[in-house]
């Protein structure tokens, strides 16, 4: 049996579309409840008995102190399976692909595929024999010296549009994305034990582009103070309030992809 895990900060429509998606496939969810509106959470909260789904509430601004591979594991901590498949919100079984779910409880790791990337994807793990491990663009890695690593892949995956009802709320997610990577990015530099196995290139984008992420970053004032202090009142106040929140624009690049601006290939 497998234990789908998931996590966000928004999106209650796009979660949907993924726990359909899985539904059949996994014998519970565990959703990782970092979400920045109180109405959305509600909403969530009505999704746990259809999809025997168990919400892990953490502080809206725990990625951003402890970076993706910290959550991941902490939310594996929390499946009753051993073996556990991430997936982000929005992600589904790619329905262009006749194909079933290929899983072996001998392999420690499967990987994903997906149409238009070459990428192969290991989110399918055995929790006790592998954890995720980087700053940033995390990966599985085995837990002590050996993994059995899938040869194959286990299914193919598609990617579709996050929440767009309501871009106002798109574009607060957008900024807490912003928030969370801008951040890992700039520990990579100014904290390099924090690096562990991170892929070399991410560092060195990340001293390529230090100068232009931090004076990012640190235009957010409020925004970026409310991410370190934990305070989301003060996050809420600035992005209701502040017109220059209202002046931002997110555009999606060859390296991350904003709703509402969706690049067809990464």
């Amino acid at each position: 049996m497998i234990t789908l895990l998931t996590m966000s900060q928004g999106n209650p429509i796009a979660l949907k579309r993924t726990l359909d998606s899985f539904k059949g496939h996994v014998s519970e969810v565990i959703f990782g409840d970092l979400l920045i509106f109180e109405e959305d959470r509600q909403l969530i909260n009505t999704y746990c008995a259809e999809y025997n789904m168990k919400m892990v509430y953490m502080p809206f601004n725990t990625i951003f102190l402890a970076g993706f591979a910290r959550v991941l594991n902490l939310l594996a901590s929390c499946a009753t399976n051993d073996h556990c498949l991430y997936m982000n919100v929005s992600e589904i079984i790619d329905p262009n692909v006749e194909q079933k779910i290929i899983f072996d409880p001998t392999v420690d790791a499967h990987y994903l595929v997906h149409a238009t990337e070459t990428h192969h994807w290991y989110r399918m793990f055995n929790r006790k024999r592998t954890e995720w491990r980087g700053l940033i663009h995390e990966e599985v890695h085995p837990i002590g010296e050996f993994a059995n690593y899938a040869q194959e892949p286990s299914f193919q995956f598609a990617d579709t549009e996050k929440d767009m009802e309501n871009s106002f709320k798109a574009k607060v997610c957008n900024d807490t994305k912003e928030l969370c990577y801008f951040m890992a990015y700039l520990r990579l530099v100014d904290q390099p034990h924090l690096i562990d196995v991170t892929n070399a290139g991410w560092v060195q984008y990340a001293k390529d582009g230090y100068d232009s992420l931090k004076s990012r970053i640190e235009a957010k004032g409020k925004r970026l103070e409310a991410f370190k202090k934990g305070d989301l009142g003060m996050y809420l106040e600035d992005v209701y309030s502040n017109p220059e929140f209202e002046k931002e624009r997110f555009e999606s690049s060859t390296l991350v992809n904003f709703q509402g601006a969706r690049k067809d290939v990464l």
